[in-house]
């Protein structure tokens, strides 16, 4: 009988053998001050591996038409990446640098969950 576990880590042994594109993940965390101004701005960047891959006629039917735009790509990643003891998960914003394009997350799109558990997100992403 196969567990939950089990799928898990079969679901992580998959996406290990498929994100395999070498990119560069930033992300810039703010702090505000008493009237809601930027008062910090730390940037990270840490390597991570994905893939990205360009619409399909399959997305074309299931985005809305403003994520649809030429130069859009789709993004799927890992739920979590871990460096020197810190997670990392993509969120809205942060940027993806492969291949010296740099693509901005504009939206999370899914966050497959079989058995509650995140096994990967796509995200559609921005080339600039």
């Amino acid at each position: 009988m196969t567990t939950s576990t089990d799928m898990e880590t079969d679901f992580k042994t998959v996406l290990d053998d498929l994100l395999v594109e070498k990119a560069d993940l930033r992300q810039i965390t703010t702090t505000q001050d008493s009237l809601g101004n930027v008062a910090t701005a730390n940037e990270t960047e840490i390597t991570i591996f994905c893939s990205i891959q360009g619409l399909t006629e399959k997305d074309r039917r299931h985005l809305p038409p403003g994520l649809m735009k030429e130069g859009n790509m789709k993004g799927y990643f890992k739920p979590e990446y871990t460096q020197f003891g810190t997670d990392y998960t993509i969120k809205e914003g942060d940027e993806v640098i492969r291949s010296g394009t740099t693509y901005r997350v504009i939206k999370i799109i899914g966050q497959y969950k079989p058995q509650g558990n995140v096994v990967y997100i796509k995200a559609i992403l921005k080339g600039e």
